[in-house]
């Protein structure tokens, strides 16, 4: 058998030494051909080209081209790195120098369920595809990995969760940018936040420790809530630096008398001006009068006092304000000795947020919005006729889109 074997070998050399492209090295062979090699076919289109006896190279190729067409999970390329004790195995290594790339990946089958790429990870903790962007200079944008979406309703990545995973994780600041029509973010939890907006917050959006929105043009923020939604739940004290414009609004509370069944609602007390309240009681002296004490700012909080005196117990016909507000504090005089008082003063706020952004009571609506309203529903108009509906159908039908076609099951 050893001596069959080395008569084949000789014969394999003598007909490879035989062929001038073809030369011996120790145990090798290594090919001196000028033009490309094929295996399988006799045109082949790049350095080598492999293709089964069914199956067509589809473009040039400088390098290496394989194209199978069976079995039905053959591999037209495979590279295995199987070594367990090391952490620098490739079993594909790809480089790219320029604007090339190192790897492309083109599905050009028009039916649904083909990949470009597939990556798969089966180990407990693996990692499917690994982006770097190893690229340190300053002033350099990298990407460790970069996807593009082309059509009219294309998607750059969809990314699945498990049950109890996320769909995406990130471990630093995340930038979006936009240039379409539609809106830069766009959640659709199915039942979070977005499939119900702003009920309980399950599977939709969580933000820890903070988020920052900001516009130049339009809203920062913009929820929608459809049906007994609420467009918004905040759970905790809620800041506003800014001015806070609303068409209504009160305090809930559970009800003091029924708090197991019933919310109690209150309204918010409304004025054209920039009002302060305070109040208080007062019992009045020997001679009929009372000194109200103020906080020591009011006067650099306030003008316009205006006074309101309740007697309390029995008419007073004579009580007054027998001195104005000055020193922070003001006189009452003219009543009982002994009689309690109720009094109330307000003030115009003078601080400097005040006098920057003063409220303006009637405002003429912008030339895009003559004609519209913010509650046409209430005034008895067609809905088509709200403020900013147009911009809302696009979000509503754009977030519906995106739930129908971005489902892989």
């Amino acid at each position: 058998m050893i001596l069959v074997r080395f008569i084949s070998l000789l014969f394999s050399l003598s007909i490879l030494v035989s062929c001038a492209l073809w030369t011996p090295s120790g145990n090798h062979i290594y090919n001196q051909n000028e033009g490309n090699v094929g295996i399988g076919t006799m045109n082949p289109d790049g350095k080598l080209t492999v293709v089964d006896e069914t199956g067509t190279p589809v473009r040039n190729f400088s390098g290496i081209s394989s194209t199978i067409s069976s079995p039905s999970e053959a591999r037209a390329v495979y590279g295995a790195a199987i070594n367990p004790n090391s952490t620098a195995n490739f079993g594909g290594y790809f480089t790219s120098a320029g604007q090339s790339s190192g790897v492309f990946g083109e599905a050009s089958d028009k039916d649904n369920g083909r990949y470009g790429g597939v990556f798969h990870s089966w180990g407990k903790a693996g990692t499917g595809i690994l982006g770097l962007a190893l690229n340190t200079g300053d002033e350099v944008q990298n990407y460790g990995g970069r996807f593009d979406a082309r059509g009219k309703k294309g998607i750059g990545l969809f990314s699945k969760g498990g049950d109890e995973g996320h769909a995406a994780q990130f471990s630093g600041n995340v930038l979006i940018t936009k240039d379409s029509l539609g809106p830069a973010l766009v959640v659709d939890g199915k039942g979070g936040i977005g499939g119900s907006i702003a009920t309980e917050l399950k599977g939709g959006l969580e933000v820890k420790g903070g988020g920052l929105f900001s516009a130049e043009q339009g809203s920062a923020i913009w929820a929608i809530a459809r049906g007994i939604a609420d467009a918004a739940v905040f759970d905790g004290k809620v800041t506003v630096t800014g001015a806070l414009i609303k068409s209504g609004g009160g305090f809930k509370i559970d009800h003091p008398l029924y708090p197991e069944d019933k919310y109690l609602y209150h309204s918010y007390v409304e004025s054209p001006d920039m009002m302060n309240v305070y109040n208080g009681n007062v019992t009045l002296d020997k001679k009929g009068e009372a000194s109200i004490k103020l906080p020591a700012y009011f006067e650099a909080l306030n003008r316009d006092f205006r006074y309101q005196l309740t007697a309390i117990g029995a008419p007073s016909p004579n009580l007054y304000v027998a001195k104005k507000v000055s020193g922070n504090s003001f006189i009452i005089a003219g009543g009982k000795p002994g009689m309690e008082v109720s009094w109330q003063v307000t003030g115009i706020r003078i601080d400097a947020y005040a006098k920057t952004h003063r409220i303006v009571s009637e405002v003429k609506k912008e030339p895009e919005n003559q004609g519209k309203y913010i509650h046409p529903k209430e005034l008895e108009k067609p809905e088509r006729l709200g403020i900013g509906w147009e911009k809302k159908q696009r979000v509503v039908e754009m977030s519906k889109k995106l739930g129908e076609t971005a489902r892989l099951d």
